[in-house]
């Protein structure tokens, strides 16, 4: 019974992505062993459970039957899993944060090292990602979000705001060509004004650029906050509108120690960064 609950997890992975590749991430395991332990599966069923075509995987008419089940038992055994991580009242153990690229390479270098002088025996795992996690699935305490948090499953405090900077470096201030993350959410307005539009997936890159006088960029302003950039680049221009950052981390009730003393002291940190003139 031991092993078929291991089969059963693993095949409720490969519902949920209908990929042997993202089912194997999820899990920690290789894609051979993925692919291997639905072969038991199946075979132990005496069914065909997954079609595998050149392109993707199928649930066949047993697969889809026991599909759903399955994929409910994985969301609690992910939930299970995140709150037993969660029980001890001892400031110590792993303890992992995602935020965007934009912070884990600006403002946030200088909250984790005092981080790691208040909290020793905690060992912090920091995930960079401009892609917005599901908590419980990636084992995640907290995570950094900007803008809006519309996940009802998360308790949002906001930090402070932020606005948009356009940014030259000392000697191209004139400069007609446009620097801008890819995923901006007005860049289409932005970019009306000038004759050359450069897209860049890093914001760290983009300001390497403008140092390099490529041309003006748009960032957000808290990347120059401490930093020595802002001893090479200057900003010509502050955009109007002021947009938002959280901290979030699934809700659970009662709070635990190390998540609400951790999460307290991110929140004043960030705040005191981003209140800086």
């Amino acid at each position: 019974m031991e092993w078929l609950n291991s089969e059963l997890i693993n095949f409720a992975a490969i519902c949920k992505h209908l990929s042997l590749t993202e089912a194997a991430k999820e899990l920690g395991k290789s894609k051979a062993q993925v692919s291997r332990q639905l072969a038991m599966l199946e075979t132990a069923l005496g069914v065909t459970l997954v079609h595998r075509t050149t392109r993707k995987l199928v649930l066949t008419d047993h697969g889809k039957s026991i599909s759903p089940l399955a994929l409910e038992t994985l969301s609690k055994l992910q939930e299970l899993n995140y709150r037993a991580r969660s029980l001890s009242d001892c400031i110590s153990g792993k303890f992992k944060i995602t935020m965007p690229n934009s912070i884990a390479s600006s403002i946030f270098g200088s909250i984790l090292r005092k981080l790691q002088e208040r909290y020793p025996a905690v060992i912090f795992e920091i995930s960079s990602s401009n892609k917005v996690e599901n908590l419980l699935e990636s084992n995640v305490d907290i995570a950094i979000r900007l803008n809006d948090v519309v996940d009802d499953n998360l308790i949002a405090h906001k930090v402070g705001n932020y606005n948009d900077v356009l940014i030259s470096n000392n000697s191209n201030e004139k400069s007609s060509t446009l620097l801008i993350y890819k995923n901006h959410s007005n860049k289409e307005e932005i970019r009306k004004s000038y004759c050359d539009v450069i897209e860049v997936d890093n914001t760290s890159i983009l300001l390497n650029f403008v140092e390099q006088g490529v041309g003006l960029g748009v960032i957000p302003n808290y990347l120059l906050k401490g930093s020595s950039h802002q001893e090479l680049l200057k900003v010509t221009h502050t955009y109007s509108t002021e947009k938002s950052m959280y901290v979030a981390y699934p809700y659970q009730n009662p709070l635990p120690r190390k998540l609400a003393e951790i999460s307290s002291f991110i929140r004043l940190e960030l705040t005191a960064i981003l209140g800086e003139k």
